[in-house]
């Protein structure tokens, strides 16, 4: 199937800004010039939606220059409905002096491409909420109260 015009699609603030950073990830990795250059092309066209409709307050900056700014020494969980890893106590206990982030994907999970860029960095670890799908806003609670019930 040949799809010729472009879909909109409504989303929030934060999974734009959640698309563009993984795009800007992406766009270091892959090494394929034509499919460099469609991420290239999305991410334009990303970047001129956030641009045109969002207003930078502060605290969106900060937080943009924070995802970009995750090291090697932070460790990253993420929410992966394919993943049959529901603890994560070992990993908070083998890193205590890293800093702690939770990934949670928007409503349908990651993209395989998406989850494929997650799992190749050595500090993305995937585990499971459970066995239902959880919206997004329900998804980041339960996430949150599991890496707080491990880190406390």
């Amino acid at each position: 199937m040949k799809i010729t015009k472009k879909i909109y699609s409504e989303i929030s603030a934060g999974e734009l800004f959640d698309k563009i950073s993984i795009l800007e990830i992406k766009k270091n990795k892959i090494k394929d010039k034509n499919k460099r250059n469609i991420i290239l092309k999305e991410l334009s066209s990303l970047q001129e939606t956030a641009s045109e409709n969002i207003q930078k307050s502060k605290s969106i900056i900060k937080l943009y220059k924070k995802l970009k700014s995750i090291n090697k020494n932070s460790i990253i969980f993420f929410a992966d409905i394919n993943s049959s890893n529901k603890k994560i106590s070992e990993e908070v206990k083998n890193s205590k002096n890293h800093e702690f982030y939770l990934l949670i994907g928007p409503e349908g999970d990651f993209l395989l491409k998406e989850r494929e860029i997650l799992n190749s960095m050595k500090n993305c670890i995937p585990f499971s909420l459970g066995q239902n799908i959880l919206r997004s806003e329900t998804a980041a609670v339960v996430g949150l109260t599991l890496l707080n019930s491990e880190i406390n």
